[in-house]
């Protein structure tokens, strides 16, 4: 007898310029709403400048996704509720991702310093 543990994962809806994706995070008891969508952002943000676009719905007839300056996460399953709608700046979320690389080139393409 194999004994099957279900997780429930925790699901975002990330999205900025003209395209969004669900991010999906295991809930921790520790973890505040806010953290986790700062942590569905950055994760976001990481696949979108890693070219990484699988599962990226984009508005549109669009050929190209695009970033805006500020990028935006939804906890699912509070579409409706103002206090689980996060905004930030998508610098810094920029920042906050493991790839160096791509700070200054954004930085430069947005004049965002």
């Amino acid at each position: 007898m194999s004994l099957k543990i279900g997780i429930n994962l925790k699901k975002f809806l990330v999205s900025s310029g003209n395209w969004s994706k669900v991010i999906e995070l295991p809930p921790l008891p520790f973890d505040k709403s806010y953290d986790m969508a700062i942590e569905a952002m950055t994760i976001a943000t990481e696949l979108f400048l890693k070219g990484q676009h699988d599962g990226f719905d984009v508005d549109g007839n669009e050929d190209h996704l695009s970033l805006e300056s500020s990028i935006r996460a939804v906890d699912i399953d509070h579409f409706a509720e103002d206090d689980y709608n996060f905004v930030a700046l998508t610098k810094n979320i920029v920042n906050n991702t493991s790839m160096s690389k791509y700070v200054e080139e954004y930085q430069s393409l947005t004049n965002n310093r």
